[in-house]
């Protein structure tokens, strides 16, 4: 079919209106894994979610296990814009929380049960329990933000030719058809 770039900037927007958005998406991305997804793929993110499990009850936090899973996740949905917004919105929220005062990474050790709980329920078809896991792993997430007004400040330009999602872009909206020419976020900034 025909690939296509957009970028979309988002500014200006609360933590609730961004825990919105990614919750939308979120949900889409566990349904399409549900449906969409393999056996093997299935398996392998109850894999990582007992990997996590593991560390967990020593009180490790592995960001890297962390990462994979979610990546995993949003592959499964087999929805390449999907994966790449909630990427980017994620990758916001990982930056905010750099840079909090006397926090260091153990701060998600208490979604690690609910990832577990979420693989499982993908596995067995349960949307009911995965969209409720996966709602609690949010709730956590954006209640480490302070609900006051931030800078979102956040940009996709996602190019599903090249695959590459790049948040540093300053386009406000750009919409192009990719035949034979690759758009991709690099290039996105001299349109």
């Amino acid at each position: 079919g025909e690939h296509s770039a957009i970028s979309v900037r988002l500014t200006e927007c609360t933590t609730e209106e961004l825990q919105e958005l990614q919750t939308i998406l979120d949900h889409q991305a566990v349904l399409n894994a549900i449906s969409r997804g393999t056996q093997e793929e299935k398996e392998r993110l109850v894999s990582i979610a007992s990997e996590l499990m593991e560390k967990h009850s020593r009180n490790i936090y592995s960001h890297t296990l962390d990462y994979s899973f979610h990546t995993e996740l949003y592959e499964m949905g087999r929805n390449k814009a999907v994966h790449q917004v909630i990427q980017g919105v994620r990758d916001t929220r990982f930056v905010q929380r750099e840079n909090a005062d006397g926090e260091n990474d153990s701060v998600w050790l208490a979604t690690i049960p609910q990832h577990y709980q979420l693989a499982e329920a993908i596995l067995n078809s349960n949307s009911a329990a995965a969209l409720a896991a996966i709602d609690e792993i949010l709730e956590h997430g954006f209640a480490l933000i302070n609900n006051s007004r931030f800078r979102c400040n956040f940009t996709a330009c996602i190019c599903l030719i090249c695959n590459r999602l790049n948040c540093n872009s300053f386009i406000i909206f750009s919409y192009h058809s990719c035949y034979n020419i690759k758009i991709c976020c690099s290039s996105a900034g001299v349109i």
